[in-house]
């Protein structure tokens, strides 16, 4: 398996960590590999968020509203996290995070205008595809959770009202944890799911994973068949992708789905 469903296992969280292993794993085993390396050391290469897979989801958080300002900070985040000199060139990232929004949004551009030109259709000839049409509550979750990008985690935060000051190791955050996003989310629908994973799992009708919609919950577990043991919830964007508020130390931010812990799925009314 892989590392980070190894640490998981062992280490079995109070929080899912799998993402913050996943983000270092790539320049960990730069760093490893240069001693056998020929030629003068030098700094490993980091990896820039320009893959198809950010790509996707910069186009998703785009075509739902997220300001520019807010796509940039959040790549910009990412970008310094990745950075391993000691004293980053914080313009220098920022310049970089400008640049990969500036070239999705012309790819997004040429995505909208094939789009125009094909009315009738929901994907293009390319199968690019912005986001999967929701219905109309869902997609007011969506862009309310979207327009979160960039809020702090926060243990025991969040709710109808929005950011809040958690509880705990949250207590000195003003945030949200997972499901206060949600609850937040859903709340500007018009919809009250309650305030923690137990009752949003029982908050709609359970929808199979081939059938989500974006706005739909989509939950996490240690023990993907046990709902006893769910222990994060993430709001369903489309295209794979989910927007959710991971861990401490973290912020709301757009991520895949492809987790081994995935337990299910909720498409409240």
């Amino acid at each position: 398996m892989t590392l980070t469903q190894a640490a998981a296992l062992v280490q079995h969280p109070r929080e899912d960590l799998r993402d913050a292993y996943a983000k270092h794993e790539p320049r960990a085993k730069a760093l490893v590999a240069l001693p056998w390396k020929s030629g003068s050391p030098r700094r490993a290469a980091v990896d820039t968020p320009t893959s198809d897979d950010m790509r996707g989801s910069i186009q998703a958080a785009a075509g739902l509203g997220v300001p520019r300002d807010a796509l940039v900070a959040s790549i910009a985040r990412d970008l310094t996290g990745q950075d391993s000199s000691k004293q980053p060139d914080l313009d220098e990232i920022r310049k970089r995070a400008d640049d990969i929004v500036t070239t999705v949004a012309g790819r997004l551009c040429e995505e909208l205008k094939l789009r125009a030109n094909n009315p009738a259709n929901e994907t293009i000839s390319d199968g690019n595809v912005l986001i999967e049409r929701p219905s109309e509550r869902g997609a007011i979750a969506v862009r309310a959770a979207l327009r979160m990008i960039g809020v702090p985690y926060s243990w025991g935060g969040g709710g109808p009202g929005g950011p809040s000051f958690g509880t705990g190791r949250g207590a000195r955050t003003k945030g949200f944890d997972c499901s206060g996003l949600t609850e937040y989310a859903w709340s500007k629908a018009g919809v009250r799911i309650g305030s923690s994973t137990g009752p949003q799992w029982h908050s709609g009708k359970h929808v199979d994973r081939s059938q989500l919609q974006p706005g739909d919950l989509v939950f996490f577990a240690y023990n993907p068949r046990n709902p006893d043991t769910i222990h994060h919830v993430g709001l369903y964007i489309g295209k794979g992708k989910m927007v959710h508020a991971p861990y401490t130390g973290s912020h709301v931010r757009i991520a895949p789905m492809s987790r081994s812990d995935y337990a299910g799925a909720v498409r409240p009314p």
